[in-house]
């Protein structure tokens, strides 16, 4: 699945031929699918841990400078399931603030960029009271513009949180839809060109 998924996003960048003018500021909003890999640091060792899942995230931003955007996510991380002797349930979802820093490749649309962010997971187990936790954050990314306002992104996140079993972390490996909205100076530049 992980092949395909990167297949897939390898063909969305590939498909477009020019690049379209990247935001240098302004607010944006987007969405993004992912899988999720949960790695239990051997709390569930001697069970059968199903381990990853597809996730999900609505996030939005403004980017303040050229090299620097803050970035508030909502995450759906996925659900995963414990067994061996009984059948328990686990979904994660999380909230975190990021700091982000880019680097333009000159303006052929593609950015590099990366980010860290502080939040609050929360892990839901079945038959249990949800369980909320500091997480920390951090995540690589590049980034296409093919069309003012639109970007698409292949990006690595990881989270990584502690509680009665130290060194719980989730990897995510996402592509990301971005609509950014023009500023007013772009749009007094642009009605100027008419």
């Amino acid at each position: 699945m992980q092949t395909r998924f990167l297949a897939v996003v390898a063909l969305l960048i590939g498909s477009v031929a020019s690049a379209g003018v990247v935001n240098e500021r302004g607010g944006y909003v987007g969405g993004a699918l992912g899988i999720t890999e949960f790695d239990d640091d051997g709390a569930f060792s001697g069970l059968n841990f199903d381990d990853k899942d597809t996730s999900f995230t609505i996030y939005g931003g403004y980017r303040f400078l050229k090299y620097f955007s803050l970035e508030g996510r909502l995450m759906n991380l996925g659900s995963y399931t414990v067994s061996g002797i009984g059948s328990v349930d686990i979904d994660t979802t999380a909230a975190t603030i990021n700091a982000v820093g880019i680097i333009p490749f000159g303006q052929s649309g593609w950015e590099l960029h990366g980010q860290l962010g502080l939040g609050i997971i929360n892990l839901d187990v079945e038959g249990l009271d949800g369980e909320d936790e500091s997480i920390g954050s951090a995540g690589i990314g590049i980034r296409f513009t093919p069309i003012r306002n639109m970007s698409i992104t292949f990006q690595i996140d990881a989270y990584v949180w502690e509680d009665d079993n130290p060194g719980q972390r989730m990897t995510r490996q996402s592509a990301r839809l971005n609509w950014q909205s023009s500023t007013i100076s772009d749009y007094r530049a642009n009605s100027d060109n008419r």
